[in-house]
């Protein structure tokens, strides 16, 4: 393991390329270690033939730093260079990810692209991101998990008026974070989709908890969309059959025709995940109302198995779930099986 008093933990150029090389390899991940920080006096970044992996995942501790170092790029274009063509899985930090030279390549098996971080880098993309993957074609799941940086929101995907024809036909999971109603992504998805996710990345709940422990700063929520912009933007996905929806949303005046609009036009989703914070910190929501009201709205869908809520409840977490539990197993289709209810702590219970 490389390691320099001016630079994080990560793994050398040469334990990188012995690994690789392993002839039956098939996946590789790396978690929380730079991928080449730094090169050795006289070393190159050649590379000669890799083992055919179906998944490379590189994933870094969030929230990383925004900082990359040049030969982290360089090192991923010369390893994803050699292993586009038989790749099924890429998992990349945005950061030091090769933007440019993914849109070069070839990708005939990749089925599943995440891209994680913050758009730090992205100002200087070539092109709007429907565009550089656009040689993806035959992905089937894409998640953009990006958080925003101070101000700066991530770019919309498909930005308004950019001319282009939607390059993933095939796709069944969709996640944006922070999403753009203004995005035309939203008018072109394919009636193959069956899971999408508008959520903040990460949750606002878990960020809270990260700053709470002093890991990073407190979230913006005036950056987190609100009801009447995921309205917006579920006006126009109606088309879809969607199994599994994943929102995350400010309340404002219109949380009830949101979630009237969810349970009509997804009747079939039998899987849902709802993250819904109250207008202001500072203003409080009667909990045993709230409780009754989202229960009471999300009756409808009568296929759904698997719920995920949070609703940023004012009081401990215990004395949430005792008046959760009762009201919702009430109210809920019998077809539930799985209710999951996250504390102001961050926990799942």
């Amino acid at each position: 393991m490389y390691k320099n008093n001016d630079l994080k933990h990560g793994l050398p150029w040469d334990t990188l390329l012995s690994v690789l090389s392993i002839p039956h390899l098939r996946k590789f991940e790396l978690r929380f270690q730079c991928f080449c920080p730094a090169l050795r006096p006289g070393e190159e970044l050649s590379v000669d033939s890799l083992a055919p992996l179906t998944a490379f995942r590189y994933k870094m501790e969030y929230p990383r730093d925004i900082w990359f170092f040049p030969s982290e790029v360089a090192a991923l274009e010369a390893v994803l260079g050699k292993l586009c063509d038989t790749l099924e899985e890429l998992v990349l930090p945005s950061e030091p990810a090769p933007m440019s030279t993914l849109a070069t390549l070839r990708w005939p098996r990749l089925r599943e692209f995440v891209v994680r971080g913050s758009p730090s880098t992205w100002e200087t993309l070539p092109a709007p991101l429907v565009s550089l993957f656009s040689t993806m074609r035959g992905l089937r799941a894409i998640s953009f998990k990006i958080n925003p940086l101070d101000d700066a929101l991530p770019p919309a995907v498909w930005p308004r008026g950019f001319v282009h024809s939607f390059p993933w036909p095939e796709l069944e999971r969709l996640m944006v974070s922070y999403p753009d109603p203004s995005d035309e992504l939203w008018d072109h998805l394919p009636l193959t989709l069956r899971a999408l996710s508008l959520r903040c990345w990460p949750h606002v709940s878990f960020h809270r908890a990260f700053a709470y422990n002093g890991e990073m700063g407190s979230p913006r929520l005036e950056l987190v969309p609100t009801s009447s912009d995921l309205l917006s933007i579920l006006r126009r996905c109606e088309a879809l059959s969607l199994e599994h929806l994943e929102i995350e949303y400010r309340v404002d005046n219109e949380d009830e025709t949101l979630l009237r609009y969810v349970v009509t036009t997804f009747p079939h989703l039998t899987s849902l995940a709802l993250f819904r914070y109250r207008r202001a910190p500072h203003l409080s929501e009667d909990r045993s109302s709230c409780i009754a009201y989202v229960a009471q709205a999300l009756s409808p869908l009568t296929r759904l198995r698997r719920l995920k809520l949070h609703l940023d409840l004012i009081g401990p977490d215990p004395d949430t779930l005792r008046e959760a539990a009762p009201a919702l197993a009430q109210a809920l289709s019998p077809s539930l099986r799985l209710l999951k209810i996250c504390g102001r702590k961050a926990a799942w219970y």
